[in-house]
């Protein structure tokens, strides 16, 4: 990944089987070994950064997926334990003109997972909305808010949430001529599609 050169990873979930302290202190050694520098909530670089080519390391955000809340008998549980080895599941930074929204969804649904990042999402929009340095938002969540297979069975849960994300999306598009999208990861599939011009 270093060769290529990225400003930032952004890791979207299901990095480990279960979200037990063990597996996520695992976790941590194996990508800070691979040359991860997981950024803590707060602590990110500032927002027209270039990383050091040379440092041997990339900034790297971790969104928890599903497995990350799975304990004993991959029972899901809650984000406890990887909050207390990488910190809050859930922020927003900007990076080069660009508004990175990551959201949890590790529990099906956003409001289920944390509900202060639905609050958190429509301020970062709002205040992206009026901020001339920000040109694109990107929203990053484990669960995508449609699965394109045929069974649904991996997309965010509450379809009423699901429309909500949507129409922030394409209301903040359609109202200031930004760019906007949509990276979800857990069904596994590669597929593209928009709503209203929303990738």
């Amino acid at each position: 990944m270093r060769t290529t050169r990225p400003d930032l990873i952004v890791l979207n979930g299901d990095i480990t089987d279960r979200g037990l302290p063990q597996d996520l202190a695992l976790a941590r050694k194996v990508l800070t070994d691979a040359g991860c520098d997981l950024i803590p909530v707060g602590q990110e670089p500032a927002a027209d950064s270039t990383p050091d080519p040379a440092a041997g390391s990339v900034p790297c955000y971790y969104v928890p997926g599903n497995h990350e809340s799975y304990g004993l008998n991959n029972v899901r549980s809650d984000l406890t334990d990887f909050t207390g080895e990488f910190g809050q599941p859930y922020r927003t930074f900007d990076h080069k003109g660009t508004r990175f929204i990551l959201l949890a969804s590790s529990l099906g649904s956003l409001r289920g997972t944390a509900w202060d990042q639905l609050p958190m999402m429509q301020q970062a929009l709002a205040d992206a909305r009026k901020d001339p340095s920000v040109h694109n938002v990107l929203v990053f969540a484990h669960h995508p808010v449609d699965d394109p297979a045929e069974t649904r069975s991996s997309q965010l849960g509450d379809r009423d949430e699901a429309a909500l994300v949507e129409k922030m999306l394409t209301d903040f598009r359609n109202g200031t001529g930004k760019g906007a999208a949509t990276v979800g990861s857990h069904a596994q599939i590669a597929d593209v599609h928009r709503v209203e011009g929303v990738p």
